[in-house]
């Protein structure tokens, strides 16, 4: 619904465009008036077509046969939406496994079937549908049901929780000629993220122009005040872990780093950040720079070539950035799954 929402609201946009610059003898929001009759009407048309349907499946017709392939927990969580559901028009009549009895004890037995029965469950009920439902394990042993499948014109639904709850659910895209699943992490828009770069570049640029002045003067001030480069560059970790160059003002002596080793048992922070309140590396004009923030208007060149947002967490060092990850490795060890019977 919502697709044909946005296809009409384009096309009613290109037909308004049309009529605004070739001046037809008609009223301006007439083209306007009739996008929106021809969407309230399409869109009646549907929602009634669906109510009727829904109506004729709650009673017990208009159905398709289902299978369920797995007795475990998937399964049941597949047995239950159906039954929860009976407006979806769906009614189970098999489950197919390798077990004996269910591995979900919430599952009816009656129903239990072999897989490799599947061919003779043919001769007595039509099938619809497949719906597999098991763990990443048991799909090795159902090839010869997909093959079956291809070879008789069903149609399969393979759950696309692969991964469990580590993932949303995945876009359908294609590697080459090749279809495939995108798994990500967090699913963006591409409009919302064009215009944040957008906004990125516009922003920065504009302020990178104000406070020129302000950097020019801020160099001169550290030139003149103890020797050593006026940019201070730290290689910060983006996005993914992708290395960079983070640019400021530098606040302190040009041989900090090797200071800090002598300083080390004074740090007042715990972990791998190093914090003193009352740092001598620290120059007269650094002092003042950061207090005022002005020895990080440098990364606004960053923000306008893209190694940063204006919006967004600050990115680590790469110490912090491996400490992170070896945290997280250690937490949560990569191991293959068993193929155990929570199917």
């Amino acid at each position: 619904m919502l697709c044909f929402i946005r296809a009409g609201a384009i096309s009613i946009g290109a037909v308004a465009f049309s009529a605004y610059m070739l001046r037809p003898p008609l009223p301006p929001y007439f083209p306007l008036l009739c996008g929106a009759t021809q969407i309230g009407v399409i869109a009646l048309q549907r929602l009634a077509l669906l109510s009727g349907l829904r109506i004729l499946r709650r009673r017990g017709r208009n159905y398709r046969n289902v299978v369920v392939v797995g007795s475990g927990a998937l399964a049941h969580d597949a047995f239950g939406s159906i039954r929860r559901h009976p407006e979806w028009g769906l009614r189970v009549v098999a489950i197919l496994d390798e077990v004996d009895v269910p591995v979900d004890e919430r599952l009816p037995g009656d129903k239990l079937r072999k897989i490799v029965d599947f061919p003779d469950l043919l001769k007595d009920e039509h099938v619809d549908e497949v719906i597999v439902a098991c763990p990443r394990g048991m799909l090795n042993g159902i090839t010869s049901l997909v093959g079956f499948c291809a070879a008789t014109g069903i149609p399969i639904v393979l759950f696309s929780d692969l991964f469990g709850d580590a993932f949303p659910a995945p876009r359908v895209t294609r590697f080459d000629s090749k279809a495939a699943l995108s798994f990500e992490v967090v699913h963006h828009n591409a409009f919302k993220l064009a215009l944040k770069r957008g906004l990125d570049i516009s922003v920065s640029g504009a302020l990178l122009v104000l406070f020129a002045p302000v950097i020019g003067i801020a160099a001169i001030a550290i030139r003149r005040s103890t020797p050593g480069p006026v940019i201070f560059r730290q290689q910060r970790c983006g996005l993914r872990g992708r290395r960079f160059e983070m640019l400021k003002l530098r606040t302190m002596v040009s041989n900090a780093e090797a200071l800090r080793a002598e300083l080390e048992a004074l740090n007042e922070v715990e972990g791998p950040i190093f914090k003193l309140k009352h740092d001598p590396r620290i120059t007269d004009v650094g002092r003042f720079l950061r207090r005022w923030s002005i020895d990080e208007l440098p990364q606004l060149w960053n923000v306008f070539w893209g190694d940063m947002s204006l919006v967004g967490p600050r990115p680590p060092i790469r110490r912090r950035f491996r400490n992170t990850v070896r945290r997280i490795a250690g937490a949560c060890p990569c191991a293959p799954a068993s193929p155990a019977r929570g199917r």
